[in-house]
């Protein structure tokens, strides 16, 4: 464990000094949009529409193709078919990039929103089925040979904990840059609350961010709910990873599972973006569901063929060009969905530098 140890404490100091950057730099207004594609061939000096991408994209497709990787070199790290990853982690795109949107329509009723909580929920409730569909298929099919399955029940569950607390931590970047998943006003929290939270709170000043013109949050300082996501999440997944590695899948998928929902139901009593109606939110309920789950799988036997973790299988399997590929399309794939912005838009005027001609 003394390499693994060594891997995961670098992770933990690069993970934290680009979060310390993006929690100071993202809420900024220049930091929104990245850049602007123009909608059709215009005249110059005359103006004409573009489309915004935006950092949201940048960092949302980031957390996922990192959340992927991640997973990949769990699962191959137990010995997983490259093949079985590979199909669990494809299955899993295709579900929760468009739940993400469906859920979030039908909970906050409105069309141009996604939410993180909605993929989450149905990523963890597809993924047992997604496995055991995957296990049955040939082994041929899928690469493998020997008693070991594919992909290993509760190795396969635990990484994939593993690896949504990460992308889901590392996404807040995404929020901070749009300013959307806002918190609450620190004016609005009890006093002891608002000294400590005031004093790491985060403000959005741009008319374009989603906190001032959905949440008028320009008139004051808001709970940095973005950052303390991010920290709780990451870290999660960091020590959720550390059990991973030495062996002890229960407790990594445990771990993860327990303090992401548990984070969530609480976290929204400090959020004041749009969450559904009633005392608790809808996605609150999720996640009760989620824990609830988690009770049953705990109940589930142990399997017993579950070979050694050996971390360098998992990067050796990993580092091919077929999966590099899969991985940079898959990113380009989710920026653009992601970044495109629907909320925002542009105007542009080409024009002539006429002191340079």
């Amino acid at each position: 464990m003394r390499d693994e140890t060594l891997l995961l404490l670098i992770l933990a100091v690069g993970l934290g000094l680009l979060y310390q950057w993006g929690f100071r730099v993202l809420p900024r207004h220049h930091w929104q949009i990245l850049f602007v594609v123009p909608v059709k061939e215009g005249e110059v000096g005359r103006e004409q529409a573009g489309i915004n991408f935006t950092w949201y994209g940048f960092w949302s497709a980031t957390a996922a193709v990192s959340a992927s990787l991640w997973l990949m070199v769990l699962l191959g790290a137990v010995g997983a078919s490259l093949m079985a990853v590979g199909l669990l982690v494809g299955g899993l795109v295709l579900l929760c990039v468009p739940a993400a949107s469906w859920i979030a329509r039908l909970v906050e009723r409105k069309a141009h929103t996604r939410t993180v909580a909605g993929a989450a929920f149905t990523g963890f409730l597809a993924a047992p089925i997604l496995i055991s569909c995957i296990n049955v298929l040939p082994g041929t099919l899928l690469g493998k040979t020997g008693a070991v399955s594919a992909l290993p029940f509760f190795p396969a569950l635990a990484g994939l904990g593993i690896a949504l607390a990460l992308g889901e931590g590392m996404g807040r970047l995404a929020c901070l840059s749009f300013g959307c998943c806002y918190g609450r006003p620190i004016a609005s929290l009890p006093s002891r609350w608002g000294y400590w939270l005031g004093r790491i709170a985060v403000q959005f000043t741009s008319p374009l961010k989603k906190a001032v013109y959905a949440g008028g949050a320009e008139t004051g300082p808001l709970v940095p709910i973005q950052a303390l996501t991010c920290t709780v999440l990451t870290t999660t997944s960091l020590l959720g990873a550390w059990f991973f590695l030495a062996g002890r899948f229960r407790a990594a998928l445990f771990l993860t599972l327990i303090v992401t929902q548990a984070w969530r139901f609480v976290s929204e009593f400090l959020r004041n973006d749009e969450r559904g109606q009633g005392n608790l939110t809808t996605y609150q309920l999720m996640a009760v569901l989620l824990l609830a789950g988690l009770l049953l799988l705990m109940i589930v036997p142990t399997q017993s063929e579950v070979p050694a973790v050996d971390l360098s299988r998992g990067w050796k399997q990993v580092w091919q060009i077929e999966i590099v590929l899969f991985l940079e399309l898959l990113w380009i794939a989710l920026f653009v969905h992601l970044g495109r912005s629907q909320v925002t838009g542009a105007r542009l005027s080409l024009f002539l530098h006429r002191d340079r001609l």
